[in-house]
């Protein structure tokens, strides 16, 4: 027992010597060694764990049996599990210091890539001065940022993580507070000239700002139209009458959500009337496929909505049938029991 103790704490002052001399690096390649480090520490600590708990069952056993050595035996028990208590603990502080400063190396790693992101798209942006006013050039501006508009929306999400992340760094280490918040400031600025870059291009479009504009909310308004034709079609059949009451109800809140479209459905058909109108080239011809599309796709809904209507009028008929028919038959089971000789 003894040995076995003294081999555990032999271990223990090997490596919180190497603990106590280790200094946390600052480069970010520095840091992964260290981690991979405490990465081949844990498999040691577990089976180092074990061994100090063989130490004290021992221990115990032979206190419990009336060693000779009882005092001897708790002295280096107890000074073994406090080194052992000890040298978790000082693992545990220089993970945390590891933890810390690697969250500092990770924080300007993603700003170099959130700041080389937002320059891309700001790229991509300029690139679309090339392509001109026209129905062709804003079409194709249209489709740009059409798939663009994700990818914004995630860099503004990214930008805000990193607000958050910056606060909380700059709190834990203020001897690096100053680079913190500068590096959000920079990647700020450029998102900031990105978004004017984006504005700039949209007004220098002029009269075709109003193309565009139609262009964006015929994509939205397309996707709307495909979503609700998708509702209607997956609506379930109800089994009981209160689920056919709620499905009535639920459909009913469809019509009036399409009965709000109308008046967009005609600005947009009347709109593409007067952009298409005497054009013959490719782009206004794809326009117009588009439009005829879209009534054919808003005559559509209408149908949709009406058989969806008299399906469901029929399964509320036939719930309320079922209910009466059995409120039928227990009023003449009821009637039958009263008429039976010796009831």
């Amino acid at each position: 027992m003894f040995n076995e103790a003294h081999a555990c704490q032999v271990w223990i002052d090997e490596k919180e010597q190497w603990l106590n001399s280790m200094e946390i690096p600052e480069k970010l390649e520095d840091l992964e060694v260290i981690q991979h480090r405490f990465e081949s520490l844990e498999p040691e600590m577990n089976n180092q764990a074990s061994r100090v708990a063989v130490v004290n069952q021992i221990a115990r056993q032979l206190k419990h049996n009336g060693h000779p050595s009882e005092t001897d035996i708790k002295t280096q028990q107890d000074q073994l599990n406090n080194r052992w208590s000890q040298f978790r603990d000082l693992v545990d502080l220089k993970k945390e210091s590891l933890n810390s400063a690697l969250g500092v190396q990770n924080y300007h790693l993603e700003c170099n890539e959130t700041k080389s992101w937002i320059k891309e798209k700001t790229k991509v942006i300029e690139s679309t001065q090339e392509l001109g006013n026209d129905l062709t050039g804003v079409m194709a501006l249209q489709r740009k940022l059409t798939g663009m508009e994700r990818d914004l929306a995630a860099i503004e999400d990214k930008l805000g993580d990193l607000r958050g992340e910056a606060e909380r760094l700059a709190t834990e280490h203020p001897d690096q507070a100053k680079a913190i918040t500068g590096r959000l400031a920079e990647i700020t600025a450029v998102w900031e000239e990105m978004k004017n870059t984006l504005k700039t291009r949209e007004e220098s479009l002029g009269e075709a700002r109003k193309l565009q504009q139609f262009l964006r909310e015929l994509d939205d308004f397309q996707s709307w139209l495909s979503r609700t034709q998708t509702l209607i079609a997956s609506e379930d059949m109800p089994n009981t009458l209160a689920e056919a009451e709620k499905l009535m109800a639920q459909h009913e809140g469809i019509k009036n959500e399409v009965q709000n479209y109308e008046e967009d459905y005609q600005k947009m058909r009347d709109m593409g009337e007067l952009v298409t109108q005497g054009q013959t080239d490719a782009q206004h011809m794809f326009l117009r496929q588009r439009l005829e599309a879209l009534h054919t796709g808003w005559n559509e809904l209408h149908k949709m909505w009406e058989n969806r209507q008299n399906l469901l009028t029929q399964s509320h008929a036939y719930q309320l049938f079922l209910r009466d028919t059995k409120q039928a038959e227990a009023f003449l089971n009821n009637q039958v029991r009263d008429i039976r000789p010796g009831s």
